[in-house]
């Protein structure tokens, strides 16, 4: 997160219950994504459960070889792997919303911030 200067501690005591998905390349950590399973999420004022895929970031050394949708494909079989039913979440920067939105994607709600950086909500529905 050196990055974009979003120096805060992230402390939601979810890593011990999440998957986490590394890549690495000559022993250098350049990709990494956590996925949750089993989250509420509230649209309007519905609450639904979905699976979360958050912290995605890639090393500046690792864009543009296709390594982010590598990775991205790999979070998304793994949230269909523990529910095929579950609508999938992710926060993404608001810049990158149409890069998700090529997975499917969708937005849910309105940019805001986080830690300084602009944010929107976006889901991708699983065929039921």
């Amino acid at each position: 997160m050196l990055e974009q200067n979003s120096l805060y501690a992230d402390i939601d005591d979810q890593d011990q219950t999440s998957q986490h998905l590394l890549v690495w390349q000559s022993e250098q950590l350049i990709g990494y994504a956590r996925v949750m399973f089993n989250k509420t999420y509230c649209i309007d004022t519905t609450q639904i459960e979905v699976n979360v895929i958050g912290r995605f970031v890639l090393a500046p050394c690792a864009r543009g070889q296709g390594v982010a949708k590598h990775l991205f494909k790999q979070a998304i079989g793994l949230c269909l792997a523990n529910s095929s039913k579950k609508p999938i979440k992710i926060s993404a920067q608001s810049n990158l919303a149409a890069y998700y939105r090529h997975f499917g994607f969708e937005t849910t709600g309105e940019v805001y911030d986080d830690g300084g950086v602009e944010h929107i909500d976006m889901l991708l529905k699983v065929a039921s």
